[in-house]
């Protein structure tokens, strides 16, 4: 039964790569596109990883992170320049990594 399998598939095989150039326009598609593919999603992973990288390694214990409301993380974030210039002069810092001589109720 094994050896069925094998004569089979060697067959199927065998004959795909005969009919090859009767098919080579459409093949040739086929391959250019999962190469296009390919490169994209290899592009985009390596933008992921890169953007991961920044994120993870610009920590800074004196620097303050200011997300806006409803954010998951800085990458979710979005803060106009006059908000961010009215929240300047803010000297309180929430949260659980702020140090205790910053913490105040604002």
């Amino acid at each position: 039964m094994f050896m069925r399998a094998i004569r089979q598939i060697t067959a199927l095989s065998a004959l795909g790569l005969r009919t090859l150039p009767h098919r080579f326009g459409s093949s040739l598609v086929i391959v250019l596109g999962v190469a296009g593919v390919m490169a994209v999603l290899v592009s985009v992973l390596s933008m992921s990883a890169s953007l991961i990288h920044m994120i993870v390694g610009s920590g800074r214990t004196d620097r303050v992170v200011v997300l806006q409301r409803g954010a998951r993380s800085e990458g979710g974030s979005f803060l106009e320049r006059a908000a961010i210039l009215t929240k300047a002069h803010l000297a309180c810092i929430r949260g659980p990594m702020a140090s205790r001589s910053y913490r105040r109720k604002c």
